[in-house]
């Protein structure tokens, strides 16, 4: 491990974030994700119609819950829903019957944000907490200890969807200091070969890729680069 680097035992995971996919293809982009090696797929849940798609082989619209059923009858892959909006329990709850791995949520929507909490734990399944580049960590700090995986949201629709990578980046750091290395942490938004030193030394060990997975013309190869741009900085100097 390199001077000044948070410890990190995890290994390094690949996110492919569907959101980022052919979704008129949908079935090859699972089959290609699955032969590329990757560990986990990510499904952003958006409010009102921008997670809303048609894809012509099935005929209907696919919405959140829809596209998660479609995804677990097609894959053995984790699948990891990430619900950037404050839901009620019953669409948490749902999206588990369907067959989700992994809840993240951002906490600070909600007025009681354990019963998220207790209802995920209760169900079996690994608790995700959303956080953005202005998320006082300190005020969801007792939630950490029940997580399985912090997500750092590196766009914020308060600065119009810029993505932050520096305040991304403290943010890691300050994630990993608070929660220690036996939890995940994931960055979303802005990762490729040129920004994951910055967030690896940060100390995220998920990485959710959209716009360079699914734009790489091999994704087998995309994250054989990532995974090994990622180790090259966890090895002893």
């Amino acid at each position: 491990m390199r001077i000044n680097q948070p410890i990190v035992n995890n290994k390094i995971k690949i996110a492919p974030s569907i959101i980022s996919a052919d979704l008129t293809k949908l079935d090859e982009e699972v089959k290609k994700i699955e032969e590329s090696g990757a560990d986990i797929i990510h499904i952003d849940s958006y409010p009102l119609s921008i997670f809303a798609f048609e894809y012509n082989r099935l005929g209907r619209f696919a919405i959140g819950h829809f596209l998660l059923d479609f995804l677990r009858r097609r894959t053995s892959l984790p699948l990891d829903i990430h619900i950037a909006m404050e839901r009620e329990l019953d669409y948490i709850e749902k999206c588990i019957d369907l067959g989700a791995d992994i809840i993240s949520f951002h906490p600070e929507p909600y007025k009681d944000p354990m019963k998220v909490v207790e209802l995920v734990k209760e169900r079996g399944v690994k608790l995700g907490l959303g956080v953005t580049v202005s998320t006082d960590l300190e005020s969801v700090f007792g939630l950490c200890r029940y997580a399985d995986l912090i997500t750092v949201v590196s766009a914020n629709v308060n600065f119009a969807g810029k993505i932050r990578l520096e305040d991304a980046s403290d943010k890691i750091r300050k994630a990993r200091e608070l929660c220690g290395d036996k939890v995940d942490i994931a960055i979303d938004g802005g990762v490729n070969p040129e920004t994951i030193p910055l967030f690896v030394r940060s100390g995220a060990n998920v990485l959710i890729v959209g716009r360079y997975f699914f734009g790489h013309k091999d994704y087998r190869k995309a994250v054989i680069e990532l995974k090994r741009k990622a180790l090259e900085l966890l090895k002893p100097p």
